[in-house]
């Protein structure tokens, strides 16, 4: 019931009757996938929901949220930099006909050309991600400068 209140507010404030995605990232989440999805999908039959999504999801927790609701998405980091989930998440999703948002395009600015290593905040994501780490920084700047030439 709460999920519906937090919908019926977000809908009131932006004047909208539906919105088109609800995209749970219910991957460290306390609360169990499938009563998540089955909330969701309470709103989707009130016609406040159109489509049911997935954020940061591994793989094999596909199957309980779709024996809950149909899933139509997965949004995922994808990038020049991030590009593991290619082999793995897209031909699944394609299998089961699930689309995908890419997001983090950018490698969370790492390829933007305006990131630079020492200009990171101690609160900054970055700073503790190992992608932006010691070697791992340097060998991925060495990167990004071949892509610039």
């Amino acid at each position: 019931m709460r999920g519906e209140n937090f919908l019926a507010y977000t809908l009131q404030r932006l004047g909208l009757d539906h919105i088109e995605y609800y995209r749970p990232r219910a991957a460290r989440s306390q609360v169990p996938i499938e009563e998540t999805i089955g909330a969701i999908a309470d709103m989707v039959k009130a016609g406040n929901v159109r489509h049911i999504g997935l954020s940061e999801v591994a793989r094999k927790r596909f199957a309980v949220p779709r024996l809950v609701h149909p899933i139509s998405d997965l949004q995922i980091e994808y990038s020049l930099i991030s590009r593991g989930m290619r082999n793995r998440s897209c031909r699944h999703c394609r299998e089961l006909g699930i689309g995908i948002t890419a997001y983090g395009v950018l490698s969370r600015g790492l390829i933007s050309g305006h990131w630079q290593k020492d200009a990171v905040a101690p609160t900054d994501f970055r700073a503790y991600s190992p992608r932006f780490q010691g070697e791992n920084v340097d060998a991925n700047l060495a990167l990004v400068e071949r892509c610039a030439r």
